[in-house]
């Protein structure tokens, strides 16, 4: 009787521990996952694998609204930007590909603006796309809203 009486003791203090690692492990490790970043375990030699400059340029148009341009210059093979005046994330994995194309992984997150007193939910889009450099691809349309990326090799200044 001794022993189920310890385990009956024991099994809520189990299940509260399951329960935590649950609420706060789970998420921070999904979280982790879905933002590229430089892993802490990672040394920055290997982050920055990249041999030169280059332009990732994100173009938005939609109806009745200037185009905006989000342009980050990264020698890094990942990147993330976020435009909280467009309520916009934009990050990517790039790899260079043999001649002079490109394979970028992104994820395009934004807050459409609301209409009247309904808020709208957020969007998102996550994929890989191939291209060459310099060339611009369309990577999301939606209605009257669309996105495209350019991908170009800055040449280096001579001092």
């Amino acid at each position: 009787m001794g022993g189920r009486a310890q385990y009956a003791k024991i099994q809520p203090v189990v299940a509260v521990k399951c329960l935590l690692l649950a609420v706060f492990l789970v998420p921070s490790v999904l979280l982790a996952q879905s933002f590229p970043g430089i892993p802490p375990d990672m040394p920055q030699a290997q982050f920055c694998a990249l041999p030169d400059n280059y332009e990732v340029t994100l173009t938005l148009t939609e109806k009745d609204r200037d185009p905006v341009e989000i342009s980050i210059v990264i020698a890094s093979t990942q990147f993330s930007a976020s435009v909280e005046s467009e309520s916009l994330t934009f990050a990517g994995t790039l790899r260079l590909e043999p001649g002079s194309e490109v394979a970028l992984g992104y994820q395009l997150a934004w807050q459409p603006p609301s209409v009247g007193n309904s808020s709208n939910s957020p969007e998102s889009v996550q994929a890989c796309v191939r291209l060459k450099l310099g060339q611009q691809v369309q990577i999301f349309r939606a209605g009257a809203r669309t996105a495209k990326v350019s991908i170009q090799k800055l040449v280096a200044s001579k001092p």
